[in-house]
């Protein structure tokens, strides 16, 4: 489950992007240009550590971070997800922005 969210350091100006969805739709291909912009990324983190990794982040001065998750993630369960979402809405509000790729194949 997803833990309680307590920083020593202020979260102001701290930005998160989660992106979501299915294996393939290009998630990585987002992931690797916000990279470039600048982000701190991570890709198929465990659920149950992304707290921990944003945590990290913050205390170390990171202040742009992106996670990317699909129900190939440990711990992908639709009620686990939701509280991850709701948790970073309450704690970081119009900063956190979760952005839903899919893509269809090439037929």
């Amino acid at each position: 489950m997803v833990a309680n969210m307590n920083y020593k350091r202020d979260v102001t100006n701290v930005r998160i992007i989660l992106v979501i969805g299915p294996s393939g739709a290009g998630k990585s291909t987002a992931l690797n240009a916000l990279e470039d912009a600048g982000f701190s990324a991570v890709d198929n983190l465990p659920l149950s550590m992304i707290d921990q990794y944003i945590a990290l982040e913050v205390e170390t001065a990171k202040r742009r971070i992106v996670l990317a998750v699909d129900k190939r993630t440990t711990g992908f369960e639709k009620k686990v997800v939701e509280g991850l979402i709701k948790n970073l809405k309450l704690k970081f509000r119009e900063e956190c922005q979760i952005v839903y790729i899919h893509a269809n194949p090439l037929r």
